[in-house]
């Protein structure tokens, strides 16, 4: 099943609840991070994948599940990126885990999907390339205003996080194994091209 808004709220809700996070604007929080991570992790291009095999042209035929991002990984990096905007609080690190939590996750949720112009046949593995916090950071803000989050604050909130979620993920996040599957001659080749995930 492909990433969805709606579970990735309701795994970091429960998160949250198990650390005591509870309440408040949370929620809204939840589902404006949730609903950014499915607009930012279908990005084309987020991944690169190196493959070998036979000459042709082939098509991600399946593929393991994303591995790499921890939630402890992530969530310091959410909370020193709000520690260095002056963010501070007793439960903030607790903030932080449960949504890295709801995050790792569904992370296993995203499936892979790309064109392989030089392998017909073969295997690969792919490596994340492009989580940009900048763009991460701007539809974050925009999804914690239509939810009636807004403020300096706010702001500072929605580029913490994205700074954390995209270094984490820039970093760590890998599909170890995938198979490419298409028309291929005799002949060994490999290539390297962009994928998504979906």
């Amino acid at each position: 099943m492909p990433f969805a808004a709606p579970t990735a709220q309701s795994a970091i809700m429960v998160a949250g609840a198990s650390l005591g996070i509870l309440g408040g604007n949370f929620s809204q929080i939840a589902m404006a991070v949730a609903m950014t991570c499915q607009s930012q992790f279908l990005l084309p291009a987020t991944m690169s994948v190196v493959a070998a095999g036979t000459v042709g042209a082939g098509v991600v035929g399946g593929a393991s599940p994303p591995i790499g991002v921890t939630p402890p990984a992530m969530a310091s990096a959410i909370f020193s990126s709000m520690a260095s905007r002056g963010l501070v609080g007793a439960n903030n690190f607790n903030i932080c885990m449960a949504i890295s939590t709801g995050i790792c996750n569904t992370i296993p949720s995203l499936v892979l999907v790309g064109v392989s112009p030089g392998v017909g046949t073969g295997t690969g593995t792919a490596k994340a390339v492009s989580f940009d916090p900048s763009s991460f950071t701007a539809i974050l803000i925009t999804n914690l205003a239509s939810l009636g989050i807004v403020g300096s604050q706010a702001m500072a909130i929605g580029a913490a996080i994205a700074e954390g979620v995209c270094l984490t993920m820039s970093s760590s996040l890998v599909v170890p194994v995938l198979a490419i599957a298409g028309p291929s001659g005799p002949a060994p080749a490999t290539t390297v091209f962009p994928a998504q995930f979906i």
